[in-house]
């Protein structure tokens, strides 16, 4: 029997696959992303990234395991690390929450709603892919990289071992969570991750076109 993120990784294959042959991510890995593209999604992603934390915070109040809140705990520290990163690419210009995009609205509403509403384990498996996308997009793009890359610095931040290990740990918390659900809940669970990950698409895409919320034009 295959355990919980063998079945994630089985229905998210082409998901990932699209991500991987996304042009922003083609382009970040080859470092000719324009600025101007990359600069928006370094916005986008630190308006969800707060949004992130909050939901690690949601799912920590409801759980009763020291385990997994010793594991969100360390997580928000490891997201936390990230900031100086997205404030040297932003220029210290701040979040601007209007020019919020479809996907990053839909994506952190989604977020909050399964981790408020849900029981603990379906929490866990919606924030699940932006932990392990995040590694494998890291590691393609530092695979594929060219040496001078402008972007670098935030390639290194997914690339690294650190990050690596709050992956591997939250992989084997969303197997035990699923191990201790019903039928029922372990698919709910698969299809908060697979519902996740395909938002993690949308992301990019979103980046990639400048897309922002209620612009029609």
């Amino acid at each position: 029997m295959s355990n919980f993120f063998d079945l994630v990784i089985e229905e998210t294959g082409d998901i990932v696959k699209s991500i991987y042959d996304h042009p922003f991510i083609r382009e970040l890995s080859v470092g000719s992303l324009s600025q101007e593209l990359f600069t928006y999604y370094i916005e986008q992603d630190t308006y969800y990234l707060v949004e992130f934390s909050r939901c690690l915070s949601i799912i920590a109040s409801k759980c009763d395991s020291g385990d997994i809140k010793s594991f969100l705990s360390f997580a928000e520290e490891a997201l936390g690390e990230l900031e100086p990163i997205h404030n040297s690419f932003m220029n210290n210009k701040g979040n601007n929450i209007n020019a919020i995009s479809p996907a990053n609205l839909f994506y952190t509403s989604y977020l909050k709603s399964v981790c408020s509403m849900e029981p603990v384990s379906i929490g866990i498996a919606a924030v699940l892919p932006c932990f392990f996308i995040y590694r494998d997009v890291g590691s393609f793009i530092s695979t594929n990289r060219i040496h001078d890359n402008p972007y670098n610095q935030w390639i290194d931040a997914y690339a690294n071992t650190y990050f690596s290990e709050s992956v591997d740990k939250i992989i084997h918390i969303s197997n035990q969570c699923a191990l201790q659900e019903s039928e029922s809940n372990r698919q709910k669970m698969v299809t908060a991750a697979v519902r996740s990950s395909t938002l993690e698409f949308y992301f990019w895409d979103d980046a990639y076109h400048l897309r922002k919320f209620g612009n029609f034009k």
